[in-house]
């Protein structure tokens, strides 16, 4: 049976699993960490990938590229753009709308998009997979891990970037039910129906998912995501002669204790846990409904973050028994064994169903006389199936004939406006019916209407972010299939 590997990349480290011969295990790279940093860099006219690229960021930072994979598709007006361009120490520039790194070679600019970057990473982590089959890379094949608001464009994007580093994808999951995986969640017992929180804390960004798992089947039925500029807190442990661990912050170059490190660190915690706690109002989950919470991601290891989310979580089984930077590659791997032949061995008859969805919330915002919206809805939520069709009401302010409505991509902090009408000589108070219809081609059909006075206004918006969530029509099928 061909191997399988599983790939995850970060905003900080990338790593690789793999699955040969009935064992699943992650794979070292060169210099012999399991880990390896996506950091890029341009060098003497060649791009060098990890380790050597971290090592050498102190001379070279104008030419060392990092967060390829979070800029991969975004316009360069999206705010988690802008705060990558103004964090970078390489250039990031404005082309057609998109950001692209530039980098100086011998004096002139030179251009990179993430695209490059991203495909440059995932042929250095080819070549590790190369070197430990010990055998050609005629085919390697692969799953690939996103977050979970990825939206399909982004997906393809990632997609083709692995492609041309020379794997094989056989599909793209979340990374949240790639962690459920790799611990089995809902695999061994077909009746389990359970809440599990997944809290992610990498490098430079963290998340909280709730999957809810039911006969083996997962759902994720809330994924907000959270980022921090959390990066000039990350620290790393010398070694001590001492039983004492010793840590050295490398903004500021004092070394402490733990004690003292876990003091410095305190508010920036108590800025992470909340999140978890925000999840779970939206979600309309009590604490105790919660029966396990999974840790993800290098900075979970932090015994002060795990101690607060066991006490935040007295009853809930905290499963950190799995590396935090690893497990997302674990849990891809094993989607891979299925893919490659694990299923036919089981008596799995696989199917591939992909279901496309709504990435993210589509909300109407209604102005009248103030410049301040009076009313704000979210019509289609992030995640819904497509297509659907949804109807809203909203009802004008005492005195107001007339109103504008815009049309929003995004929660309603950071929501992208996509087109705007206006309704005039409509009776005081009157109620404005907003009709949509999300197509599966992403379009967006937008009605506003009024009945008493027979207005209307009537619109199609082309490009509205969709995501291809397979993995989880998939994930039911086998479970369904093993139980």
């Amino acid at each position: 049976m061909a191997a399988a590997f599983g790939v995850h990349v970060g905003a900080t480290t990338a790593s690789l699993a793999v699955y040969k011969d009935g064992r699943t295990t992650v794979v070292a790279n060169a210099g012999g960490d399991r880990v390896t940093p996506t950091l890029v860099a341009f060098e003497s006219g060649e791009l060098v990938v990890g380790l050597p690229a971290k090592q050498g960021i102190m001379r070279n930072a104008a030419n060392t590229m990092s967060k390829a994979k979070q800029l991969v598709g975004q316009e360069f007006s999206n705010s988690l753009v802008q705060t990558i361009v103004q964090e970078s120490s390489c250039k990031i520039v404005n082309k057609d709308g998109a950001p692209i790194y530039e980098v100086d070679n011998n004096g002139k600019p030179k251009t990179f998009t993430p695209e490059d970057i991203l495909s440059a990473v995932y042929r250095n982590v080819k070549d590790t997979a190369v070197s430990h089959l010990h055998t050609s890379d005629s085919e390697l094949n692969v799953v690939l891990t996103v977050p979970i608001r990825c939206s399909h464009k982004r997906r393809r994007l990632i997609s083709q970037a692995a492609h041309k580093a020379g794997f094989r994808v056989l599909r793209i999951i979340n990374e949240p039910t790639a962690a459920a995986l790799a611990y089995g969640i809902g695999q061994d017992d077909p009746r389990e129906i359970s809440n599990t929180l997944v809290y992610r804390i990498g490098g430079s960004s963290m998340d909280v998912t709730i999957i809810n798992v039911n006969g083996g089947i997962y759902r994720v039925f809330f994924f907000p995501a959270v980022r921090e500029r959390s990066t000039e807190h990350r620290t790393r442990v010398r070694p001590a002669h001492s039983q004492e661990e010793i840590f050295q912050v490398p903004s500021a170059g004092d070394i402490h204790n733990r004690g003292r490190f876990e003091g410095l660190c305190t508010s920036l915690l108590a800025r992470c846990i909340q999140p978890a706690d925000d999840c779970l109002a939206k979600a309309g989950l009590e604490r105790s409904q919660i029966q396990k919470v999974m840790l993800v991601g290098g900075s979970s290891r932090i015994p002060s973050l795990q101690a607060q989310l066991t006490k935040m979580f007295p009853d809930a089984a905290i499963l950190n028994s799995l590396p935090g930077d690893e497990v997302v590659a674990l849990g891809a791997v094993m989607e891979g064994s299925l893919l490659t032949g694990k299923d036919v061995m089981l008596g799995v008859d696989h199917h591939d169903i992909s279901i496309d969805c709504s990435c993210k919330p589509i909300i109407i915002k209604m102005f009248c006389a103030a410049r301040q919206a009076s009313e704000v809805a979210t019509v289609i939520a992030s995640g819904t199936p497509i297509p659907v069709r949804r109807q809203q009401t909203l009802r004008l302010p005492a005195g107001q004939t007339a109103a504008a409505l815009h049309v929003c991509e995004g929660d309603e902090g950071d929501a992208t406006l996509l087109a705007k009408g206006v309704m005039k000589g409509l009776p005081e108070g009157a109620a404005i019916s907003v009709a949509l219809h999300l197509k599966s081609c992403g379009t967006l059909h937008v009605t506003f209407s009024e009945k008493s006075s027979g207005r209307s206004h009537s619109f199609t918006i082309e490009t509205i972010d969709i995501m291809e969530a397979c993995e989880e029509a998939t994930l039911e099928e086998e479970s369904a299939a093993e139980s």
